[in-house]
């Protein structure tokens, strides 16, 4: 039932809220018209068209445009790293090469000018040939499978393991990466409210994950 009454809000409730084809060419369209609200509350649900949101027992039905700003943050376990990811971490090897101690920390990244593939000795000038120590390592995730992660940096891959408590720090800008329960702050412009909630348009808004981001789940 709530799905229906989203629909209709978001129908009668913002009118005027469609974007003209000259608009959808700019970079950045402007929003409707409206009343400004902050929002401070929860995630309530997760409906094809937005999410509804409750703060402080209000409820305001939510709709992502394309002149909106919205991010999704949290962290993410091991698993939700899947091959073409281009990732970054720190670790120690031995002699030959191979690493001596879990992984804990991991980044997500982009490649670039500055962030190329490799594997980098930390100890800069000062390194010696096949010596041991503390390496920087960044690069494409070949695979991932019970709990080891190839990554291919550079001319050639090497596979460490990740540790379990591993917490990898996530931002998205696709607000179905939400989940009930999580925390949603910013603004936004509201259109004419209804008995049941109040139809809103995000306008900058941070949505932060109450619970890691799992592959498994669909996150």
């Amino acid at each position: 039932m709530i799905r229906r009454v989203v629909v209709a809000a978001l129908a009668l409730g913002l009118v005027g809220v469609g974007v003209s084809s000259a608009q959808a060419q700019a970079k950045k369209p402007p929003l409707p018209k409206g009343t400004a609200v902050t929002l401070n509350g929860k995630v309530e649900q997760v409906v094809p068209q937005g999410l509804v949101i409750d703060a402080a027992g209000k409820k305001y039905a939510m709709v992502v445009m394309p002149g909106s700003t919205l991010s999704v943050t949290g962290t993410a376990t091991a698993d939700f790293l899947g091959p073409g990811a281009f990732v970054q971490f720190d670790c120690e090897l031995d002699g030959s090469g191979k690493p001596t101690k879990e992984v804990a920390k991991i980044q997500i990244t982009e490649p670039s000018q500055l962030n190329q593939p490799g594997i980098f000795n930390e100890a800069g000038p000062d390194a010696v040939q096949g010596q041991g120590g503390k390496y920087f390592v960044r690069g494409t995730v070949k695979t991932n499978k019970n709990g080891q992660l190839t990554v291919q940096a550079g001319p050639k891959p090497i596979t460490v393991q990740v540790s379990g408590a591993a917490a990898i720090p996530v931002t998205f800008s696709d607000w179905k990466m939400a989940s009930v329960g999580d925390s949603v702050t910013g603004s936004a412009i509201a259109g004419q409210a209804n008995p049941q909630f109040t139809p809103i348009v995000a306008e900058n808004v941070t949505i932060k994950a109450a619970m890691p981001f799992q592959k498994k789940k669909g996150r």
